[in-house]
Parts: structure tokens; C-alpha cells; sequence
């Protein structure tokens, strides 16, 4: 059995917690990361550098050895759009997973091929402790750095960047506004555009501006926040989600379609949310 993987870091994250998911029900499964170094998205940042994973069965196939699903050529592409106009899913032994709005429950766990984006929570809370604890294995002092600054602060993520060019939602000031008239205490603003954050968000005293030298430096400070304001990004939402608990307050826009932050996924996790 092979989970392939794709996408940013964020997506990554959860294809490799639903590869998780499938080694704990004893299934012999592999973790394909062939797309990923193919595609060297992100400046070829990938969930390797961020959690320690040379103990699992992680493989890197060539672009022309990946299978029909997934591989990076026009024939490969006109089918993954035929399978998404039919709204197909499962195709002989293998699951596509194309808008990540399918359920665990839904996937038959004993095929040949995954792929997709399984943006789901309820692995991710199953799988948990074990990313925290992959996470602290290889970012220790790291993580101990951020515990000690932003303990206690809200984390406030801004995704801009790609998100601008590729037909994401992008939240807007207005709702930035309102979720940080909505909190006390201090605020950090953690952006991939952090000049754009200078320029936009109101002089407060409250609210600093996080400078991270590297998206997983972003990612680990983030983590260490006590409270969330997120802007709709899995980067962003697996960050806040890996160390959180029945304490963490969450604001989240409305009306967002990802699957991770819909009322049923929120309250499966339990933290305290509030949707503007």
C-alpha cells in the first residue's frame, strides 16, 4: 500500500498523518514523496524538514514511476480532471482524494493507492501525540525557544502569497479586524507576507510582528502560541492544532468550504471556536 504525497507542507502534514492513520491499523504502507521533490514547491520545503521521519517506509519515485493518479504529465492531468467532472473517487484499488472534502469513513482502508490531500481531523487526533512527539524530535530547542516568548499570546496567521494566484480564500482586513478586536492580551502576527501585515493592520501595542528566518521556524513559533486567529491554511491550522487542547480559543472565518475547519471538524476536536 502507498500513500503519495503532494502539495505544500500543510498538506503534507495530513497525508503523511492519514499514512500514520493506516500503520496503526497494521496495514504494510509505504509514504511516496516522489510528487513532492518533483514538483519543489515552497522553495522545496517539505514536511521532512520539519518532523523527524527516517524510522517509516518513506519512498521518492520518479515522475515517470509514479502512478497514472499523480504522475506530472498531460495524460495523467486530463484524467484527474475527468475522475473530478464524474466526481469519481475509487477507481479498481486505488482512492482520489481530489478535493479533500472526503471522509475517513468513507475510504475503504485495504487498497493499493492513495491519493489526495485527506484533510482529515479525526486522524490528525488519533495520530497526534505522535506528531508532537516527531515534531519535538528533531525542534526541541526550538520548540523551547517559542514556548518561552509566545506562551500565553494569540497566534495570528495571514496567508497571502500563493494563495493570491491560485484561487484560495484570502481572508480580508475586515475580518482580520474583527478577530483582533475580539481577543485580549498580545497578539503575534505570523505571515508569508509580513511586510504586507506591517502595512495593513492597524499600530497596536498589543500586536507584534513574528520575522521568522524560515517557514519551519514560522511553523514552530506558531505552535507555541496559547489562542489562534487563523486565516483558512492547512500550513497554518496543523501548526495550531499539533500542541492545543481543550483550552485553546480559536477564532476561524465563516463560511470556509475546507473540511479541517467546518462546525463538525471543530467540534470533533474540542477546542473553543468562534466563526466571524
Amino acid at each position: 500500500m502507498v500513500v503519495y504525497s503532494q502539495g505544500g507542507v500543510g498538506n503534507q502534514f495530513f497525508q503523511f498523518v492519514y499514512f500514520l492513520y493506516l500503520k496503526s491499523k497494521g496495514k504494510n504502507v509505504l509514504f511516496d514523496m516522489g510528487r513532492v521533490d518533483y514538483d519543489s514547491q515552497h522553495k522545496g520545503v517539505t514536511i521532512t524538514d520539519f518532523i523527524e521521519i527516517d524510522d517509516f517506509n518513506i519512498i521518492h519515485s520518479n515522475n515517470s514511476n509514479l502512478p497514472l493518479l499523480i504522475r506530472d504529465d498531460l495524460i495523467s492531468k486530463c484524467f484527474r480532471k475527468y475522475l473530478r467532472l464524474i466526481k469519481k473517487r475509487k477507481i479498481v484499488k486505488s482512492y482520489y482524494d481530489y478535493d479533500g472534502q472526503a471522509s475517513l469513513e468513507s475510504i475503504n482502508s485495504s487498497l493499493d493507492t492513495y491519493v489526495g490531500y485527506f484533510q482529515f481531523v479525526d486522524s490528525f487526533i488519533l495520530m497526534k501525540e505522535e506528531i508532537e512527539r516527531l515534531l519535538a524530535l528533531k525542534n526541541s530547542s526550538l520548540i523551547e525557544k517559542y514556548k518561552n516568548k509566545y506562551n500565553g499570546k494569540t497566534g495570528l496567521h495571514i496567508r497571502r502569497g500563493d494563495f493570491l494566484n491560485t484561487g484560495h480564500h484570502v481572508v480580508g482586513i475586515e475580518y482580520i479586524k474583527q478577530a483582533i478586536a475580539r481577543v485580549s492580551g498580545d497578539i503575534v502576527v505570523f505571515s508569508d507576507d509580513i511586510s504586507w501585515c506591517k502595512d495593513n493592520i492597524e499600530s497596536d501595542l498589543r500586536i507584534t510582528f513574528h520575522e521568522g528566518s524560515s517557514a519551519l521556524d514560522d511553523f514552530v513559533a506558531l505552535s507555541q502560541c496559547t489562542n489562534y486567529i487563523l486565516s483558512g491554511s492547512t500550513f497554518s491550522w496543523c501548526s495550531a492544532f499539533i500542541f492545543s487542547n481543550k483550552m485553546t480559543q480559536v477564532i476561524i472565518p465563516s463560511g470556509h468550504e475546507a473540511q479541517f475547519m467546518s462546525d463538525t471538524s471543530n467540534k470533533k476536536i474540542g477546542w473553543n471556536f468562534t466563526c466571524l
